[in-house]
């Protein structure tokens, strides 16, 4: 597998899961955790439309189940649990923080 980029930081905090997508190729996936789980409901609308554009191309989405519990937020993208998360960084060829 491709590559596994890991954004942690709300997309209206900091801007660096924005180079994360945009670096993000068919194969590769993204994980969303900590304070970025909030943009799997509600992120800004520049952010929102590059996911799009990325998941159509190809790049897997995964978010942080017990973050997302932890901020009462849900969504459609497929949840792991922390298990599944190793099992992301161990599947992928690379892991970039």
């Amino acid at each position: 597998m491709g590559t596994l980029y890991i954004i942690a930081r709300s997309p209206y905090a900091r801007k660096d899961g924005y180079t994360s997508l945009k670096l993000a190729q068919k194969g590769d996936g993204v994980i969303f955790i900590q304070d970025a789980v909030v943009a799997t409901e509600r992120a800004p609308e520049d952010f929102g439309m590059l996911m799009k554009e990325k998941k159509n191309k190809g790049v897997n989405f995964y978010v942080l189940r017990p973050d997302l519990k932890a901020r009462a937020i849900s969504t459609d993208i497929q949840t792991v649990s922390y298990e599944g998360f190793v099992d992301l960084i161990i599947n992928y060829s690379r892991v970039v923080n």
